[in-house]
């Protein structure tokens, strides 16, 4: 496994420890099923404009990963298609600003700020260059408004 890789599981089930009440075995397996999903998503990518059910294959089973990290954890599982949707749309350019502002403050509620937008922004970028660390440093503030 990559260092990235294995920051994006770390992150992952650090996520999951702050938001849930799972246990640690819990909460590294949710990492882990999390770190596989991002794997089938990037694959999944790498057929956006050649072969549609080819690359829907790869965002299905990446959904499936999702919803098993998120049952695992106790949370609830139909929020990995509304994630698998998302990725999706966001490297087809489908996912506009509106739409991310309104996800983020449904999450953050009263907590949530403008600036929260223009840092996910970044960090979707980092992710698109595979900076993992630079897209965890600017998604760290967000997440400590959750909890």
């Amino acid at each position: 496994m990559t260092r990235d890789a294995d920051m994006l599981r770390q992150k992952a089930s650090d996520f999951f420890d702050i938001v849930t009440e799972a246990d640690s075995e819990e909460v590294d397996y949710a990492g882990e099923m999390v770190r596989r999903a991002f794997w089938l998503a990037d694959e999944g990518e790498k057929y956006q404009d050649e072969n549609r059910d080819l690359e829907n294959h790869f965002y299905d089973s990446a959904e499936n990963f999702l919803r098993e990290a998120f049952e695992t954890v106790g949370l609830d599982g139909d929020i990995a298609r509304h994630r698998r949707d998302w990725w999706q749309g966001y490297r087809h350019g489908e996912i506009r600003d509106s739409s991310i502002e309104k996800d983020l403050e449904e999450i953050l509620g009263e907590k949530y700020e403008p600036r929260d937008l223009n840092n996910f922004k970044k960090a979707a970028y980092a992710h698109d260059e595979n900076n993992w660390e630079k897209a965890f440093e600017l998604l760290e503030p967000v997440y400590q408004k959750v909890v």
